[in-house]
């Protein structure tokens, strides 16, 4: 009997120091895994992102206020913006990898790994890890934290595919696309010419609360009705989100584009003093579908679909009549 007693007695003593050592264990794990962290919660606490690849091409993320800027010279594309947000955001672990696979996500993060560094507001660095390719069924992608030796599988719980893309753009794919991006209380003055169409053309500016539309060209008779004051705010807000197709800095004959008469030329003058102009030239289709450069636009039987959009800034951009007709008025709209 003393000796069952005292079996028991053992046998208690190993299952607390078996529950002591798993507990330790289960510390030393979490402790451990503390590099699996990727994710930032309070999205709203990232003030730069510093992006850059294994060939050394890197891109500077700055937020401002209310967008991003690129580079210190352009504003980033905001879906753009909103999905790498997204990643930083929630990101998670989806596994860690038996050990025979680490060898292989390792290689990739050394020789194809993008490097992420996160910074707050002070210009402290809250995080920085590496990026790498996709799993092979493309619902996981290889992380590995900065000075970290164990690289993770991660995704977005909900969310299938790879997350590298969101990472790996070029300056020109992060750029924001806005020709126009104004809003209509920061307008001054708004210039619309219409070369081949002089009595058309005009100018728009802000008098106080109110507003004055007088013709472009000296020669065109000016309206003597009252203007409408709606009419000036409904066109001015037109300027707040005018986006182009896409960047067309590349295009052959840009030059020879150039050279030619613009059907329109549209000026827009803000209370900080800037100024912002660009040139507009037909690319015009025939009814059976072929497209056609601004030198073979003849005849009242094409019809304008989109234009070569010359900007001040120095981009040569593609933009869509759909989208751009809304701030191509006449001198008279702003009369009936």
């Amino acid at each position: 009997m003393k000796k069952i007693a005292f079996l028991l007695v053992i046998f208690a003593l190993l299952g607390s120091a078996s529950a002591y050592y798993l507990t330790s264990k289960e510390d030393k794990r979490s402790f451990d895994y503390s590099d699996k962290d990727f994710n930032i919660e309070d999205i709203s606490t990232v003030h730069k992102i510093f992006i850059a690849d294994r060939n050394k091409k890197a891109n500077t993320l700055v937020r401002k206020s209310d967008h991003w800027i690129i580079n210190d010279k352009y504003r980033v594309n905001p879906s753009s913006m909103e999905a790498l947000l997204g990643v930083i955001e929630k990101v998670k672990v989806k596994f860690l990898p038996a050990n025979a696979m680490e060898p292989l996500m390792v290689k990739n993060l050394a020789t194809q790994g993008i490097k992420v560094e996160l910074y707050n507001k002070a210009g402290d660095k809250m995080k920085a890890y590496y990026v790498g390719g996709m799993t092979n069924d493309e619902e996981g992608t290889y992380m590995i934290m900065e000075g970290a030796e164990r690289p993770y599988v991660s995704h977005i719980p909900g969310w299938v595919g790879g997350l590298r893309a969101r990472y790996k753009l070029t300056e020109m794919q992060w750029r924001d696309k806005s020709v126009f991006h104004e809003k209509m209380e920061d307008i001054t003055e708004v210039s619309v010419e219409y070369p081949l169409q002089k009595d058309e053309s005009f100018i728009l500016k802000k008098k106080g609360r109110k507003y004055e539309v007088d013709p472009f060209y000296p020669t065109t008779p000016k309206i003597k009705k009252e203007m409408h004051q709606g009419q000036a705010q409904a066109f001015l807000m037109n300027f707040e989100s005018l986006i182009a197709e896409s960047f067309e800095n590349q295009v052959p004959k840009q030059d020879s584009i150039k050279s030619l008469i613009p059907f329109s030329i549209i000026s827009v003058k803000k209370s900080d003093g800037t100024e912002k102009k660009i040139k507009l030239f037909p690319i015009a289709t025939y009814k059976n579908g072929e497209l056609l450069t601004p030198e073979h636009v003849v005849g009242a039987n094409s019809a304008i679909e989109k234009y070569w959009c010359d900007t001040s800034t120095g981009d040569f951009m593609l933009v869509q009549h759909l989208l751009f007709q809304k701030i191509l008025w006449g001198y008279g709209f702003f009369f009936e």
